[in-house]
C-alpha cells in the first residue's frame, strides 16, 4: 500500500523462530501494523503484539531473553516481553516527529547482548542504531554512505565462529555492503555485489562454511567469504531450473 496505510490483508513481512520452547513459536511480522506468534503444533495464533502504528517491516529474538524486536514503517524499533505481550521499550530511528523514516531492519548478536535496527531517518538518508539490550540504551546512531538511502538488512557476523572478530554487516538500495565494527562506530570496508537493492543477509557461522550470503533485486545469490570480507561466488537463480 502508500506509505503510511496499513494493508487490508497482513501480508508477512519478517519471521523468527524460538526452536528452545516446547511446543515450538514462529513469530511474524505483518502488514496489519501487529507481530504475532503462532504455535507451530496447533498452527494457532496465541500471542498477538500491539501498539506499532503502522505495519511491520522487521522482527527478531533475542537469545538468553524473553525479548521479541520490531521494527515498523512508523520510525520506531520496540522491544516486547514475549511473556506478557507487552512493549517494555520503543526506540525511535531519530528523534523528529516526521513520518518521513521507517525502520527496515533488525537483528543481534549472537549473545543477545547486541541489537540493532536500521532504516531510513527523516532525512532521507539511510541510518541505524545500536542497542545495548541488557541497560536498554541506544549507544551509537549512524548514517550510512550517501549512496544508500535506507538499510534494508543487517547482520553481526563473526570472523571465527561465534567467539571470533565480529562485524555489523549492512546492506541497502546500493550494490555495496558496508563493513563496521559491532559498536556501528566506523565503517570499516565496502563490498560490491550483484544486487542494486540487498534486501536479506544470512550467515553460517561453521569453521568450514564460514560464509555470508547476500539476496536483492537480481538474480542472484552471492557468497562472501566472511574472513577475508571478499566476494567467492554467486547463485544464478535460472527461472528454467524446473524445481
Amino acid at each position: 500500500g502508500l506509505k503510511g496505510s496499513l494493508s487490508p490483508w497482513a501480508e508477512t513481512n519478517g519471521l523468527a523462530i524460538d526452536s528452545k520452547t516446547a511446543p515450538k513459536n514462529l513469530f511474524s511480522a505483518a502488514g496489519d501494523g501487529y507481530a504475532y506468534s503462532w504455535d507451530l503444533e496447533t498452527q494457532k495464533v496465541v500471542q498477538k503484539f500491539a501498539g506499532h502504528g503502522d505495519y511491520l517491516h522487521a522482527i527478531t529474538l533475542i537469545p538468553g531473553s524473553q525479548l521479541l524486536a520490531t521494527g515498523s514503517e512508523d520510525g520506531t524499533c520496540r522491544l516486547w516481553d514475549i511473556r506478557t505481550n507487552e512493549c517494555v521499550e520503543t526506540f525511535p530511528i531519530d528523534e523528529t516527529s516526521s513520518r518521513d523514516k521507517f525502520v527496515a531492519a533488525t537483528t543481534v548478536d549472537h549473545a543477545g547482548n547486541w541489537l540493532c535496527f536500521g532504516g531510513q531517518d527523516s532525512k532521507g538518508r539511510g541510518s541505524f542504531n545500536t542497542v545495548h539490550v541488557a541497560s536498554r540504551t541506544v549507544m551509537t546512531k549512524a548514517l550510512t554512505d550517501p549512496s544508500i538511502s535506507c538499510v534494508q538488512s543487517l547482520q553481526y557476523c563473526y570472523s571465527e565462529g561465534e567467539n571470533g572478530t565480529v562485524d555489523l554487516v549492512c546492506g541497502g538500495d546500493s550494490l555495496y555492503l558496508e563493513y563496521w565494527d559491532k559498536m556501528g562506530k566506523s565503517c570499516q570496508a565496502r563490498l560490491k555485489t550483484s544486487s542494486p537493492s540487498i534486501y536479506t543477509l544470512n550467515q553460517s557461522p561453521s569453521e568450514k562454511t564460514n560464509v555470508l550470503v547476500s539476496g536483492g533485486t537480481a538474480p542472484f545469490v552471492d557468497v562472501i567469504g566472511v574472513g577475508t570480507r571478499t566476494h567467492m561466488l554467486s547463485f544464478f537463480m535460472d527461472g528454467n531450473m524446473g524445481i
